[in-house]
């Protein structure tokens, strides 16, 4: 599949403006073209728990529209987004770079539970979707991809103790290894308790932590639905719609979801 790089100009809720370089076409990069977006709701919500001299951490960046749009909505908001996918992760540097952005920072390392290497199932650059590149291999991967060795850090070990103070918000989409992510948070989240935000990739019975799993190392937070397109929020034991494909947004018990 051949691919050509485009640079667009997107506006943020606020009507604020940054741009992106994409390479299209893609699944997610054609969304953004058409629609000017990408899950637009959830910067927007996040933004509301990230106050001057915060830090957003965004645990499988993509190519950064919602760190982008952070950083376009505060520039007193450090965002530090974590990319294993190498051609992506350039993506996402070309990105910051053309913003001149300096409150984003970019490591191509991917998270964890523990500090290792780890085989990465790379979607290849003629993939219609990169994104869908795990560290577990999923069928839904298909056979365009490339199998690579990827560094693994978990985030209590590196992140030091003054910028885990100052996590407010943490983003988490790394297509299946969400237990993992958190698991080598433990720390960080039983000391500060940020907001926490993640889509449960589910790969069949067996081979993945359960949602009720993950929660687990959540004590002391309510956790709720939310539809990153619509905005709607709800109850985790309400039923929801058909077509409601939501995130899982963890707040901490002492603080308001509806702030």
């Amino acid at each position: 599949m051949e691919k050509n790089r485009i640079r667009v100009p997107l506006t943020n809720f606020q009507g604020k403006t940054f741009y992106m370089d994409m390479e299209i076409p893609g699944a997610i990069e054609d969304v953004i073209l058409k629609t000017g977006s990408w899950e637009p709701r959830l910067p927007e919500l996040l933004s509301k728990y990230l106050p001057d001299d915060s830090v957003f951490l965004d645990v499988g960046a993509n190519i950064g529209y919602h760190s982008l749009c952070i950083a376009s909505l505060n520039p007193k908001v450090t965002t530090i987004c974590f990319e294993p996918h190498p051609k992506v992760c350039q993506l996402l540097i070309q990105n910051v770079w053309i913003n001149n952005f300096t409150n984003i920072i970019v490591y191509d390392q991917a998270v964890g539970n523990t500090t290792q290497t780890l085989d990465f199932y790379m979607q290849t650059q003629s993939s219609y979707n990169m994104g869908l590149s795990s560290i577990f291999y999923d069928k839904h991967i298909g056979d365009n991809y490339e199998k690579i060795i990827v560094n693994v850090v978990t985030l209590d070990s590196f992140l030091n103790e003054q910028l885990k103070s100052k996590v407010r918000v943490i983003k988490i989409d790394v297509q299946g290894s969400e237990y993992q992510v958190l698991q080598g948070a433990k720390n960080l989240i039983w000391q500060f308790q940020p907001i926490i935000t993640f889509e449960h990739h589910i790969f069949g019975p067996g081979l993945q932590p359960e949602l009720q799993d993950i929660l687990h190392l959540l004590p002391g937070y309510n956790v709720y639905k939310f539809h990153p397109w619509s905005g709607e929020i709800r109850k985790l034991e309400e039923p929801h719609p058909h077509g409601f494909l939501g995130d899982y947004l963890c707040i901490p018990q002492t603080q308001d979801i509806f702030k």
